[in-house]
Formats: structure tokens, sequence, C-alpha cells
């Protein structure tokens, strides 16, 4: 309310909090994002469909860098 009487109603908008930076770069992101769209087979895998172990897994291999499935 404080707030509202404040600033009115721009006032009620949360601030946004800052988080931990991604480990991945923009360039990456988009990667991941056209790998997602084909089957695994695509990019070299034999299951399916993907799911987040192999995503995890294709991350690992392919940028080195160590995400955990949640």
């Amino acid at each position: 309310m404080k707030r509202f009487f404040a600033c009115g109603i721009e006032g009620l908008q949360d601030e946004t909090i800052p988080g931990r930076p991604s480990r991945l770069n923009e360039l990456q992101k988009q990667e991941i994002k056209e790998a997602v769209i084909s089957p695994p087979r695509f990019v070299g895998y034999s299951q399916h469909h993907w799911n987040g172990k192999l995503l995890s897994h294709h991350i690992q291999n392919t940028y080195h860098i160590t995400l955990k499935v949640r």
C-alpha cells in the first residue's frame, strides 16, 4: 500500500531481482533450441525423444558445461 500511495500504479510492479548469470551464452542457447526442435538422432543420439538427462548430456558434450537435471 505504501508503494501504491507513494508511486501510484507503477509502484506495485516488483523490481527485477538479478539471479545467477547463465552459463550458456545467447548463441549457445539458440543452438540448443534449434537442436531440440529435431529428434535427438539428428545430432547423433539413438533416443527418439529429448529428456532432461539427454539434454544435460548433450550440453556437457557440446559445450563442456555441466548442468544438472531438476
